[in-house]
């Protein structure tokens, strides 16, 4: 089994090569014959932190690959509006990786809003920011009720959608679990194209689930403080964050790093 690493991910990845797959963004996907090539179309759910994602990202630069990286308006996490956010968004584009919209349907299921109506919405929105068309999305946690509506925006290619998808298998590594299914068996033993689903954080952090939850908490609380600090005077004295967990009391404080400005990269991407 794959070891969740930065390095585990850098041997999937070769593993993946080596089976014969060419990776592939869903822009890649259009036509039959992208159905006939042997391709994996990997894609990553940002639910929590997009600095993770920009760690992920930069492996894949360094080995040629390009991806498509989800981004989410409505993270309980994380601000995509944020400018830290905003210049990690556009570091992941400078990468060369495609960007789609991760949609949270449980956030648009009022009479009164159409969920294709608020899709629409975050998906105008994500543009703008992007200055540039948004080709496809993925559903944040869809229920079977919600796959099966079959949710569509001309144009724009559903990740969840059976047509979209048609002949591509589906493989995910949602909270380190590959749901009884050996990733690197299942490539081994198809000749099709597959769909793979990895969260960056489950692989750029390599502290057991729940500290990697932690440390997603701490680093948005001070991505978020230096934004406060640079530009609001009443904020004046930087805060620490304690996070103190229920099941570990023993353990008692988890704090915040100093806050510093971190030097920038041979990319030009903070670090």
């Amino acid at each position: 089994m794959i070891e969740f690493s930065p390095l585990g991910y850098r041997h999937f990845l070769e593993h993946i090569r080596n089976q014969g797959y060419g990776l592939a963004t869903f822009d890649d996907l259009t036509g039959d014959q992208a159905r006939q090539t042997k391709r994996c179309f990997m894609r990553h759910d940002l639910d929590v932190s997009l600095d993770f994602a920009l760690e992920m990202a930069r492996l894949e630069h360094s080995m040629g690959v390009r991806t498509t990286y989800f981004v989410m308006f409505r993270s309980p996490i994380y601000n995509l509006l944020s400018r830290h956010n905003s210049q990690q968004l556009q570091g992941l584009r400078r990468l060369g990786h495609q960007i789609g919209l991760h949609f949270d349907v449980s956030c648009a299921r009022e009479p009164w809003q159409p969920v294709e109506s608020a899709l629409r919405f975050e998906l105008n929105a994500l543009e703008f920011m992007l200055g540039e068309k948004v080709t496809a999305f993925s559903l944040h946690q869809p229920t079977q009720a919600v796959i099966e509506q079959q949710i569509e925006v001309p144009g724009v290619l559903n990740a969840y959608h059976p047509e979209h998808l048609r002949g591509i298998r589906y493989l995910s590594d949602s909270n380190r679990n590959w749901r009884g299914k050996d990733p690197l068996l299942e490539l081994t033993a198809s000749e099709n194209s597959i769909q793979i689903l990895t969260h960056p954080i489950w692989w750029m952090c390599t502290n057991a689930i729940a500290d990697c939850w932690d440390a997603a908490v701490l680093a948005n609380f001070v991505n978020a403080q230096r934004q406060l600090l640079a530009t609001e005077d009443t904020y004046r004295q930087a805060r620490e964050m304690i996070l103190i967990r229920d099941d570990k009391p023993d353990i008692g404080e988890r704090r915040t790093e100093a806050i510093e400005k971190k030097p920038a990269g041979r990319d030009g991407l903070p670090r």
